[in-house]
C-alpha cells in the first residue's frame, strides 16, 4: 500500500452513528481496493489490486531540478511559493525537518522539538488504552500505540489561500487544513509528508490561535504513532480502525494545548467529557498523565 491519509480539521466533521456506519463501509471499499491505505496489513490476493489513478502516490519528475521536488509532487503550488529562512532540522530520532512557505508565520523550534521528542518517547512505550465506542455490539476495546516505521519525517506550512491539500474522495478537499501521508512501499523504510495550512495573515493574536496549535500538534502524532484496534468484531472494522486513530491523536492534541495553556485538571476533564469525536467519546487523560505532558511555550505565531 502506497500511502496513509489523514484529515485532522475536527470542527469540520459532523457525523450521526448511522453515517459513520456508511461511512465505515466505505472505508472497507476504500481497503479492498486499495485506494487509501492505512499502517494495517495488506489484503492477500491472488491478483493484483487495482489501484485507480486518482489515489496513486505521484513520482518525482525525473526532470525537476527544484530543491523541494520531492514536496512539490505532492503540493505542486510549492514551486511558486518562496520558504520563509532556511528549513528547520531537528536531530531528534526520526530525523525531521520543517519548511515554512508561509511570508507571516514563525515556527519555534524549542517547542516544536518538544512535541516530537514527547510522541517518540510515547511511541517506544507501546501502551494500550481502553476505549468505548458505547455501541452495544461494539463497546470495549483495546487501542495499542505502535510506533510508525517512519525513518524521516517532512513538515511543510503553506498559505491557507492555496490550493487544496491532497487527500482522499472520503473528504472534502477545501475542508481539509492538514494532511500526513505515510509513504510506505518499503514497509521497513517510510517516510511521512505533512501538510499544514496556515492563515498567513499577519495578527498580534495569531499566537493564540487553537487550531494551528492543534493541528501541528496532531499531525505530529499521527506521523509517529499508529494506533492499533484490538477487537474481536470484524464488521466495519476498517472505519473503526480509522476512527480511533483520529479519536486518539486529535483527544491529545487537546490535552496538550490544555496544559499548554495550563488549564487546571478538572476544569479540563469537564471541558472534554462535553465533547465528542464524529459522535464518539474522545480519551481523557489521568491525573497523573496529563500533568506529565509537556508544557510548552508558543509553538506557531
Amino acid at each position: 500500500m502506497d500511502g496513509f491519509f489523514s484529515n485532522t480539521h475536527m470542527e469540520k466533521i459532523n457525523f450521526t452513528r448511522r453515517e459513520f456506519l456508511n461511512f465505515s463501509w466505505r472505508m472497507a471499499v476504500v481497503a479492498v481496493f486499495g485506494a487509501a491505505a492505512s499502517a494495517c496489513s495488506p489484503t492477500q490476493s491472488t491478483t493484483p489490486t487495482p489501484k485507480p489513478t486518482p489515489y496513486e502516490i505521484p513520482t518525482v519528475d525525473p526532470l525537476d531540478i527544484s530543491p523541494y521536488r520531492d514536496l512539490a509532487r505532492f503540493y505542486p503550488t510549492l514551486e511558486s511559493l518562496q520558504i520563509n529562512g532556511e528549513a528547520i532540522r531537528f536531530g531528534t530520532a526520526v530525523p525531521t525537518t520543517i519548511y515554512n512557505f508561509t511570508r507571516n508565520r514563525t515556527v519555534y523550534p524549542d517547542s516544536a522539538k518538544s512535541i516530537f521528542d514527547y510522541f517518540e518517547s510515547l511511541a517506544d512505550s507501546n501502551r494500550s488504552i481502553d476505549y468505548s465506542f458505547h455501541f452495544q455490539m461494539f463497546d470495549k476495546t483495546i487501542l495499542q500505540l505502535i510506533k510508525r516505521p517512519v525513518i524521516e519525517r517532512f513538515f511543510v506550512l503553506v498559505p491557507s489561500d492555496g490550493p487544496n491539500l491532497p487527500t482522499n474522495f472520503l473528504s472534502k478537499p477545501d475542508a481539509v487544513t492538514a494532511v500526513t501521508l505515510i509513504i510506505d512501499k518499503e514497509p521497513t523504510k517510510s517516510k511521512s509528508y505533512t501538510f499544514i495550512k496556515l492563515n498567513d495573515i499577519l495578527d498580534s493574536d495569531q499566537s493564540k490561535d487553537p487550531s494551528d496549535f492543534r493541528k501541528f500538534v496532531t499531525e505530529v502524532c499521527q506521523s509517529t504513532i499508529f494506533v492499533k484496534l484490538h477487537t474481536e468484531i470484524s464488521e466495519h472494522i476498517i472505519g473503526y480502525q480509522n476512527l480511533s486513530q483520529e479519536i486518539f491523536c486529535n483527544s491529545i492534541s487537546y490535552e496538550i494545548e490544555d496544559r499548554y495553556k495550563n488549564v487546571p485538571y478538572d476544569t479540563h476533564t469537564k471541558n472534554l467529557r462535553n465533547m465528542g469525536f464524529a459522535g464518539f467519546p474522545v480519551i481523557v487523560s489521568s491525573q497523573k498523565d496529563y500533568l506529565s505532558f509537556p508544557q510548552l511555550g508558543d509553538l506557531i505565531k
